[in-house]
């Protein structure tokens, strides 16, 4: 992996020779199920270095980016993650939505829509909901994704535990 690292860099520094400009897009600090920690780290401060940008989607990504990394932060601009509105048809409508997931039109919804993996801290999301669920009555807590695997031991029984008091203030959906 050092050496398919070590070319990269070079052809990046190749590119850069020749006039060009290298953005580096940061979704996570490290990728999913990093196995290699060291040689992912070692990759990302040396792209780091040799980059002219730093793309995040937020803020808060730089702050964790600092806490791993020596990240220059005249680098690092912020462009939203965009979302894909109006780019797929609506199957159905949003009170047709509410009644299939039982969910009243007065209620508040609270979503986790994305791949359900260990380190997201959906055991936190859920025990936060529970906490604020006794001051608010009219709120629910949506969960869509699918599970990804590899997960801790015994990760998917304690969700099975929150699945399974599924009351009317909290779904799951998997995918």
């Amino acid at each position: 992996m050092y050496r398919a690292g070590e070319i990269f860099l070079e052809k990046v520094s190749n590119f850069r020779g020749y006039g060009g400009k290298f953005a580096f897009t940061v979704h996570n600090v490290l990728p999913h199920d990093t196995e290699r920690r060291d040689v992912w780290v070692w990759f990302f401060k040396s792209i780091m270095k040799v980059c002219d940008f730093i793309h995040t989607h937020n803020s808060s990504a730089i702050h964790e980016m600092q806490k791993e990394y020596e990240v220059p932060e005249a680098k690092c601009h912020v462009f939203p993650h965009g979302n894909y509105v109006g780019s797929y048809p609506m199957r159905q409508s949003t009170e047709e939505a509410r009644e299939h997931l039982l969910i009243p039109e007065q209620n508040t919804v609270f979503g986790f829509v994305g791949q359900l993996r260990a380190y997201k801290g959906l055991e936190k999301l859920i025990s936060s909901f529970d906490k604020i669920q006794s001051q608010y009555e009219a709120i629910d807590l949506l969960i869509a994704g699918k599970a990804v695997y590899p997960t801790p031991a015994g990760y998917w029984e304690r969700m099975a535990i929150f699945k399974k008091i599924n009351h009317c203030s909290r779904r799951f959906c998997s995918g």
